[in-house]
């Protein structure tokens, strides 16, 4: 997980409309970054998004203090208007040297008097952490960002998922679109230069089979070396009413899963042999078997096995302990493989000064010791 979270000091974390100060102290090396939807962890701190009466909210919750502070710097803001940049951020913002980076998009139909056309329209902002100003940094029209499902950052480099939207047109000129289906491509932005580059579409093998079409989607998973792993799901076939009015009926065990890797070096995509992953970063990679109901943890030269374990979507890898989701309650101690039970009441955040950080009910948050955390 360590080569996997952005290497960030929090300066200050102020409760009083300040906002946050972010100072990446090693600015001269080219760490990658992973950061996605559900776990927009860094060092120290973490991003959490919510909403609340006024709208969505994202918050910066620093490690230190168990305290948190809206992502916004403007003075005097009470941060329940549109305007307050900790609402503009959107769900995903990604926290880089001295600012906050985070895409704004919409999609619309163009009608004229003799045709109707599908427009899609993306910029990434990037706003200044000390005083939330914000400025453009990229612009284009052939995709729509899938913020839910990870960015990578390389070499200032920002990769990303973004979807066609699926535009399906009716007889009658109708546009019926979603980030269901269509074509997911990966792409990229130079965050000095603002250079976008569409890569093409990551995986094109579903097209084969007409419930793809309104299922299909792709999820970054996280980075190795030069790689960056991609999960690339959709249904051969659709699944039948009365088939999710069953007992223990799991509809992600529906999907077809192909992990795709795209060399940044070679601007390539290749297919891989592993069925599905979790989690990857430089010292582990974690998928699920589902011929025999495991979960499959490379490591250190080895393989080290979960049974009867299911792991959907994203696993947790933290101090050499897996979570896996659905049931984060459980975790396993790959030291010795031992289970663990539900010891703690809420969501693992981090890792940070020999502490889990936990989100309990509400807004609360626990840094706990491992034996703490088993006691909970």
């Amino acid at each position: 997980m360590k080569k996997m979270i952005l290497s960030l000091i929090i300066a200050a974390v102020t409760l009083c409309s300040c906002g946050v100060n972010v100072v990446n102290e090693n600015k001269s090396e080219s760490k990658p970054v992973f950061i996605r939807y559900d776990h927009n962890a860094y060092d120290n701190g973490y991003i959490y998004h919510y909403d609340d009466m006024y709208g969505s909210m994202s918050d910066f919750v620093d490690f230190d203090t168990l305290e948190y502070s809206p992502l916004c710097a403007v003075p005097n803001c009470n941060h329940n208007t549109s305007s307050c940049s900790a609402r503009e951020i959107g769900s995903c913002p990604l926290l880089y040297n001295d600012y906050i980076y985070y895409f704004v998009s919409n999609s619309e139909i163009n009608e004229t008097k003799d045709n109707r056309e599908f427009i899609m329209n993306a910029k990434l902002m990037k706003m200044k952490l000390k005083s939330s100003e914000t400025q453009k940094v990229a612009e284009f029209h052939d995709c729509i960002p899938d913020t839910h499902d990870g960015f990578v950052v390389k070499d200032d480099v920002l990769y990303f998922q973004a979807d066609d939207m699926n535009p399906q047109q009716d007889g009658y000129g109708n546009f019926v679109y979603s980030e269901g289906g269509g074509t997911h491509f990966l792409c990229s932005i130079d965050l000095n230069s603002g250079k976008y580059t569409n890569y093409g579409s990551i995986y094109d093998g579903d097209k084969q089979y007409e419930a793809a079409n309104t299922s299909s989607s792709a999820r970054l998973m996280g980075i190795r070396g030069d790689n960056i792993y991609i999960d690339y799901s959709f249904m051969k076939e659709e699944v039948p009413e009365e088939k999710y009015m069953k007992e223990g009926f799991l509809l992600s065990k529906c999907f077809s899963h192909v992990i795709m890797t795209f060399d940044i070096n070679n601007k390539t995509f290749t297919e891989t042999q592993y069925p599905n992953i979790s989690y990857v970063d430089d010292d582990y990679l974690a998928y699920y078997n589902e011929s025999d109901n495991s979960v499959i943890i490379e490591c250190d030269n080895e393989e080290k096995v979960i049974p009867d374990t299911y792991t959907s979507f994203y696993g947790l890898i933290l101090d050499n302990k897996f979570w896996s989701y659905p049931d984060e309650n459980i975790w396993y101690d790959l030291s010795d493989m031992s289970k663990h039970g539900k010891g703690h009441d809420g969501d693992i955040l981090g890792y940070y000064n020999g502490k889990y950080i936990v989100k309990t009910i509400g807004m609360n948050f626990k840094a706990l010791t491992e034996e703490e955390l088993k006691s909970q």
